[in-house]
């Protein structure tokens, strides 16, 4: 199953042999993933709103390509057209997402 929002499943089961009966139930939490964007001016440049991680002391990591930079922002001067893209991971969710600009 791949809920799309937070859900509650239940389940229920009885023995075979006895008839007896018994369920449990949990909750599957679909955390919102990180905002991520690309913003082309005089250099590429990347910036993320983090989901109050920020206030919590939970920072996002960063993964850029071409490049494998870990930083939120770079500044680059490619010889030919490029494309980048950046992988964000939300530091209190762990979620990931993930924005490219040419």
């Amino acid at each position: 199953m791949t809920p799309s929002s937070t859900t509650v499943y239940t389940v229920t089961v009885t023995d075979g042999v006895t008839k007896c009966v018994n369920s449990g139930s949990g909750t599957v939490t679909v955390n919102p993933l990180p905002s991520v964007s690309v913003n082309l001016v005089e250099h590429l440049r990347r910036r993320f709103s983090d989901i109050d991680g920020d206030n919590l002391g939970f920072q996002p990591t960063y993964s850029w390509s071409p490049g494998g930079a870990m930083t939120a922002f770079i500044t680059v001067n490619p010889s030919s057209t490029t494309v980048y893209t950046v992988t964000v991971t939300d530091g209190v969710t762990k979620c990931v997402n993930s924005g490219s600009g040419t």
